[in-house]
């Protein structure tokens, strides 16, 4: 029997719909569920990953929290925002594992870009690169039954890079793009064509059935808030990690892809003295020790 792709429409939503479809979609992804969602989105605002602390990264007062963690994006005029759910890692490469989550499962899109002219290559970590420079910021998070959610947020008219007078002080001193300058998609493309290309390309890979439904932004919610309290942090290659206290506990975050479920038992080990979890450990840009010494520091004081 030939698989199915749930679509939503391809049309334009508010950064804070996208964000939200984001959740939804993950949730079907968990009923064993594939699931495709392409946005023309307009800020401006920032997107924050799902584990960014606000005040290391932005003043900007526009911010909406995507469902993914990751580095953040900003949205000046009109962006691509795509959100993938997939029932497991490997559901559209067979050869796909937690450690090549992105490199297999951003090709779809890659290709996608490439059939709209737009000469795009992934080399590693959190973003799509067009001719070489940053153009798309990548996160992803799993959910507790190993269902994934990978999200694009591509720049149309302005880079998704945060300009500097919206930045914090500590987001500022970050080389977020190794010394890369990056770039708009937009020039007299049509945006909404360049998205139909991305889910032609997705649902090619699946082999699928697509199948368009209704909106489903009302069963999606955004990240939770990250926590303001004592924090300690720690440099990493994708920027930094960051270990908070919270009430009573300890609560990670920062600028790396990891999964949220394996994060918050990293904190519960960490808290605890425990063994480290080894399952569900999907992360690029950081290690756990990283957190551990974040964690460390944290206790010092």
């Amino acid at each position: 029997m030939e698989p199915t792709l749930r679509q939503t429409p391809i049309t334009a939503r508010s950064p804070r719909a996208a964000a939200a479809l984001g959740d939804a979609v993950l949730r079907r992804a968990d009923r064993g569920e594939t699931w495709l969602a392409c946005s023309l989105v307009e800020g401006p605002v920032v997107v924050l990953g799902a584990r960014q602390r606000r005040s290391a990264v932005t003043v900007f007062p526009e911010v909406v929290r995507r469902r993914t963690t990751g580095t953040a994006a900003w949205i000046g005029r009109r962006a691509l925002w795509c959100s993938l759910a997939l029932p497991a890692t490997d559901s559209l490469y067979s050869d796909a594992t937690l450690a090549t989550l992105l490199n297999r499962n951003v090709r779809p899109w890659l290709r996608g870009f490439t059939r709209s002219g737009i000469s795009a290559a992934y080399f590693g970590r959190e973003w799509i690169a067009v001719a070489h420079r940053p153009a798309a910021v990548l996160g992803y998070d799993l959910s507790p039954s190993g269902a994934v959610l990978l999200e694009m947020i591509a720049g149309w008219d302005d880079p998704v890079a945060l300009p500097a007078e919206h930045a914090a002080e500590a987001e500022r001193a970050l080389d977020r793009w190794r010394s890369k300058e990056p770039v708009a998609l937009g020039g007299g493309r049509d945006p909404m064509a360049v998205l139909g290309a991305l889910a032609a390309a997705v649902a090619e890979r699946a082999g699928a059935t697509v199948t368009v439904t209704e909106e489903l932004a009302d069963e999606g919610a955004l990240a939770a808030e990250a926590p303001e309290g004592e924090a300690a942090s720690v440099a990493v290659p994708i920027g930094r990690v960051e270990a908070v206290s919270a009430g009573a506990g300890l609560w990670l975050g920062g600028d790396a892809l990891a999964a949220t479920p394996w994060l918050d038992a990293l904190a519960a080990a960490l808290s605890r003295g425990e063994a480290w979890p080894t399952e569900g450990a999907a992360v690029d840009g950081a290690r756990p020790e990283d957190w551990a010494r974040a964690a460390a520091l944290l206790r010092r004081g």
